[in-house]
């Protein structure tokens, strides 16, 4: 099985037990988006921001890697253009 880390769920069922692909360290809640169902991206702002403030990761380089992240991923803004300082926030917006 293959394991990976820094994600969110909305229950703690939602990810099958038998799945060749397991999450660590899950983060389980609702986000409480501005407008769910909106129809702009400013609407799935996260308003619970306990759950996602600073639990993004940075995605590093991956030694080997010559044509995929083999410069890493770093990202100095979200979606929406906002600066992103320190730890990034889990998710696509940046809450500052």
């Amino acid at each position: 099985n293959v394991t990976f880390t820094n994600n969110l769920f909305l229950k703690k069922d939602y990810w099958p037990e038998d799945a060749l692909i397991q999450p660590l360290n899950s983060v389980f809640g609702d986000v409480l988006f501005l407008k769910r169902g909106g129809t702009n991206i400013q609407d799935y702002t996260p308003t619970g921001i306990d759950l996602v403030r600073d639990k993004g990761i940075n995605i590093p380089t991956i030694e080997g890697d010559a044509k995929g992240l083999y410069l890493g991923l770093p990202l100095r803004e979200d979606l929406l253009g906002n600066p992103i300082n320190g730890l990034p926030d889990m998710g696509a917006i940046e809450l500052n």
